[in-house]
């Protein structure tokens, strides 16, 4: 939602169960009512923002543009066939498998069988009660559990559902910052490393989640320490947010990782040189030095290059 991040958190005054309920809070349309004013003339600028938003916090490679005219940018587009990436193969979905007949999901299969596309961003079972669960039946039935199809959010997926996601090799996002905000609970994550399921981490968007993608980062790490004991290692945490994602979009060979033949995508910060991962993690914006993406130097020393 790469649009929305110029949006303070909105303060709500109540927990919700799905993502339908606060939608239609008339708390919620009256927050957003100014962006909903704006957008029509405003889309692009809104755009801008976002990404200089991520770009700071050093993130080179984003998800959620919301219109092509708004693709000539500062840093990659994973929807958009641009900046490095000829062919058009990411789609994402924002509104829900509600919204996806079986003529829609059949001309998905086709496409991710001919490779036309190679990741389907889904916005799935976004709350902790049955209404969202039942989103996932609904993708069942059309056969869209397949390794091409993303899930965003999944708070809702219980251990049957999610046995079937680890099953079908699906990539998850995940957004605790947003997901405690909103729902007060986010994903059975424990269980989601002990089947495997290849994870990522995203902070959503600035309504309900973090800022950036290092606050999130180091939202993750204090649930995890809190709430599941500490079960994954600063580097599994910093490969969510590089390689994972990467990977889930299609872009693994490419994008992810600092390997030779890839795009020339480098964040440097202030930090402990001996213990790489966890200065990532703990990394504030003051701390990021240097920003190249798409072989070109963005921030330096903490500000944008023109």
């Amino acid at each position: 939602h790469t649009q929305y991040n110029y949006l303070p958190v909105w303060q709500h005054s109540k927990l919700f169960s799905n993502h339908n309920q606060w939608q239609g809070h008339a708390e919620y349309k009256a927050y957003i009512d100014p962006h909903r004013t704006l957008d029509n003339t405003l889309m692009c600028e809104m755009v801008k923002y976002g990404e200089i938003r991520s770009l700071v916090a050093g993130t080179t490679t984003i998800q959620g543009t919301p219109l092509r005219k708004c693709a000539d940018t500062l840093i990659r587009n994973a929807d958009l066939p641009y900046h490095g990436h000829s062919d058009d193969t990411v789609r994402t979905n924002v509104l829900g498998i509600g919204n996806v007949d079986a003529t829609d999901a059949q001309k998905l299969k086709d496409e991710f069988q001919s490779g036309k596309t190679k990741a389907y961003v889904l916005h799935l079972a976004e709350g902790i009660d049955e209404t969202a669960r039942k989103e996932f039946d609904k993708l069942e039935a059309h056969g869209l559990l397949l390794p091409q199809v993303v899930i965003i959010h999944g708070t809702a997926l219980g251990e049957p559902e999610l046995k079937k996601v680890a099953a079908a090799k699906m990539p998850m996002i995940w957004s605790p910052s947003s997901n405690l905000n909103l729902y007060g609970k986010t994903n059975d994550i424990a269980l989601v490393k002990t089947l495997g399921i290849p994870l990522s981490l995203s902070p959503d968007w600035t309504p309900s989640g973090a800022p950036n993608v290092l606050d999130e980062l180091r939202a993750a790490r204090d649930h995890d320490k809190a709430n599941l004991g500490g079960i994954f290692s600063a580097k599994e945490l910093v490969q969510m947010v590089t390689i994972n994602p990467a990977r889930a979009m299609g872009f693994g060979d490419t994008l992810g990782s600092l390997e030779a033949g890839k795009r020339a995508d480098v964040l440097v910060i202030k930090g402990d040189r001996s213990k790489p991962y966890e200065a990532l993690i703990a990394a504030k914006l003051t701390d990021v030095e240097l920003v190249i993406a798409k072989g070109r130097k963005k921030i330096s020393d903490g500000r944008p290059v023109s």
